[in-house]
């Protein structure tokens, strides 16, 4: 058997009030990750419903996370894309054309 890490992506909330009257206001995704077996993720089921409760465990009154979706990293380090100037450069050729 081989590990894999599962990236577990979450919307990030913050409370901008008190606990009484939580008013809670999405600042971006967070993602967290777990390493395991990769059979255990490929023959469990119900893996939304688990990982939605691992990641209610890290909620309190201050933040909280919302469950979104999860993925299987295979490979260690993700694959270069790009450079910042080769992204700058096809963002530039991209309004030109446009």
């Amino acid at each position: 058997m081989s590990k894999v890490k599962v990236l577990v992506h979450t919307q990030y909330f913050e409370n901008y009030t008190d606990t009484d009257y939580p008013l809670w206001k999405a600042k971006g995704g967070y993602t967290f990750q777990i390493e395991m077996e990769a059979d255990i993720i490929f023959y469990a089921g119900s893996e939304d419903a688990i990982f939605t409760r691992l990641v209610e465990r890290h909620n309190n009154t201050h933040c909280k996370f919302e469950y979104l979706n999860y993925e299987i990293q295979f490979q260690e380090e993700p694959g270069h894309l790009a450079t910042e100037e080769e992204y700058v450069a096809i963002l530039e050729e991209y309004y030109a054309v446009s």
